[in-house]
């Protein structure tokens, strides 16, 4: 049908918008159509009808992405675009693509006050232990950047080197920054928790705590290393008191 008569397929999925503005698949179809043709006026246009039509906050958040998308990266509007992710985020506050919208707009006009609040914002959402770890990692990098805020910079690196399957890396780094910024607590609690590590991969390598562990170091060079950072964190200790 689309193939051999597109005019009549056209004029049948607007027949069915006309008919039923919430029904949404003749609208889907009309965006394959214009996208091919590559007619961005008709394609804003169902992209608004396909906002009105959204039934759910999250049907209503991704298609003002969708909009915002097209008005940024095809229309050339990227104020426009801005505006969208926007009222993405207002019938959603937790869609991921609305954040990563704003945080690629903000980034464009080197707004950083706001791109750390994106950051942020998709650090503490997301449920993924990964992405939460890189995201928090990513927030603590920027606030340090900038000089900004020590607590957070520390309760970010914290919850980073607290997420499965990244422990390692970022407790190296939350390490370095105790360690840069003179914070004993910290530092006391980012080698013990490397002793931890490394003593599972001594006593039980095939064990959750041991997988966060991506040194070189086994069977007694670990426990060696264990050692070390415990002996490391009793003499911060004593130079506390």
């Amino acid at each position: 049908r689309l193939k051999s008569d597109e005019a009549g397929a056209v004029k049948s999925f607007l027949a069915a918008v006309n008919a039923d503005g919430a029904f949404r698949p003749p609208l889907f179809e009309l965006v394959r159509i214009f996208t091919r043709k590559k007619n961005t006026k008709n394609r804003l246009k169902l992209g608004e009808a396909d906002i009105r039509a959204a039934d759910t906050p999250l049907e209503r958040a991704s298609a003002w992405v969708s909009h915002g998308d097209l008005l940024t990266d095809v229309a050339g509007e990227p104020k426009d675009g801005l505006a969208a992710y926007k009222k993405a985020l207002e019938a959603d506050p937790t869609f991921r693509p609305a954040l990563l919208g704003l945080w690629q707009r903000y980034a464009a006009k080197g707004d950083a006050d706001r791109v750390t609040s994106i950051i942020a914002a998709l650090a503490e959402q997301t449920t993924d232990p990964i992405r939460q770890a890189e995201m928090s990692g990513e927030l603590a990098r920027r606030l340090s950047a900038r000089d900004l805020d020590v607590e957070r910079q520390a309760e970010a690196l914290r919850r980073a080197s607290s997420q499965p399957g990244a422990r390692w890396r970022w407790l190296e780094a939350f390490e370095i920054f105790a360690e840069e910024r003179r914070r004993p607590n910290d530092l006391v609690e980012a080698l013990e928790a490397k002793a931890a590590i490394l003593r599972a991969v001594v006593l039980d390598p095939e064990s959750a705590p041991a997988r966060e562990y991506t040194g070189d170091a086994r069977g007694e060079e670990a426990a060696r290393l264990a050692a070390h950072c415990l002996r490391r964190a009793a003499l911060v200790r004593e130079r506390d008191l």
